[in-house]
């Protein structure tokens, strides 16, 4: 445009046209000045509108893990534009990156904010996710709304975890159970955090309500919790797993079937007398018999933590 203008100024004369050309390069210096400090002052605006934006976020996040919903002012409009009230139903999510990956130089801050953006695109739900990169985690409060539950929470967080180890940015990610109103959600902060501890070493996601009592309390078992196991026990199980673990099968389907063993033989799709002989044979090595409720009980237990040992506590 300026060369344009340039152009017009000078007029048709052949005198005019060659001082137009001598302007050129001026003209050329001048626009590339004129650029460079439009898209420096354009970056550095950039930059202030995103650390407000962060900022206004982690406020945000602090005043609801102290309990409270903001009821006035821009962290009030912030938390309306999340969808986030005093009573609505909430989740939360920490994530933390382990292990190597293949971002290259990329420190664990930035890490932590690409995993933040990722986690912030909309899911399964309509509207946008708080989400906050704070002490070395990320930290993402999404809210359960109308026709959706907590299980739709799980499957898109899960998504997200195995979307990024499939690009290099490996996870541990725990998810809380509901929490009904800001009140509670100090309460879920700490549940997903807890959550944690149950993910193997190489990542995943450990979900709490995707566990039932039982299985938490087996997945939580420590060393002492291991050795009480009866050593008959746990060489049976360990032996099974090597041989394709149908005698945990037949435990679990007999628990199942309420200790109904044609009903467990028809689930395990065997006959009636090999179902018969697989608990005679685990009575037999462990001195349970899986027909007395404490001895099954004892049996599933032993299973249920070796499986939490065997596999890290993978509770996806």
């Amino acid at each position: 445009m300026l060369w344009d203008e340039l152009l017009d100024c000078a007029g048709t004369s052949a005198e005019a046209q060659q001082a137009a050309l001598s302007l050129v390069t001026p003209l050329m210096r001048y626009v590339d000045y004129a650029s460079t400090h439009a898209a420096q002052a354009y970056v550095e605006y950039q930059q202030h509108v995103v650390a407000d934006a962060d900022r206004e976020r982690r406020d945000l996040l602090d005043q609801l893990l102290a309990g409270a919903a903001p009821a006035r002012g821009p962290l009030l409009a912030a938390a309306q534009a999340y969808g986030i009230g005093p009573h609505s139903p909430m989740m939360a999510v920490v994530a933390v990156c382990v292990g190597d990956t293949r971002t290259g130089d990329l420190t664990s801050a930035e890490q932590g904010y690409a995993t933040s953006a990722s986690i912030g695109v909309a899911g399964p739900w309509a509207g946008r996710t708080l989400v906050v990169v704070r002490h070395g985690e990320v930290v993402a409060v999404p809210v359960v709304r109308t026709g959706m539950d907590a299980e739709d929470i799980c499957a898109h967080f899960e998504a997200v975890q195995q979307r990024l180890a499939r690009e290099g940015t490996m996870l541990s990610m725990g998810i809380s159970t509901v929490a009904q109103g800001a009140g509670e959600l100090p309460r879920a902060y700490e549940e997903a955090r807890a959550a944690l501890d149950l993910v193997p070493g190489g990542g995943g996601v450990a979900a709490l309500p995707r566990l039932s009592p039982f299985d938490y309390l087996a997945l939580r078992a420590d060393d002492l919790a291991r050795q009480l196991v009866d050593p008959r026990v746990r060489a049976l199980l360990e032996e099974d797993r090597g041989r394709g673990d149908t005698l945990a099968a037949t435990i679990r389907a007999f628990a199942e079937a309420d200790l109904n063993l044609r009903l467990a033989a028809d689930r395990l799709r065997v006959h009636h007398n090999t179902a018969h002989y697989r608990l005679r044979r685990i009575e037999e090595r462990t001195g349970r018999n899986p027909r007395r409720i404490a001895d099954l009980l004892e049996l599933l237990v032993a299973l249920a933590i070796r499986d939490g040992a065997g596999e890290g506590g993978d509770c996806r």
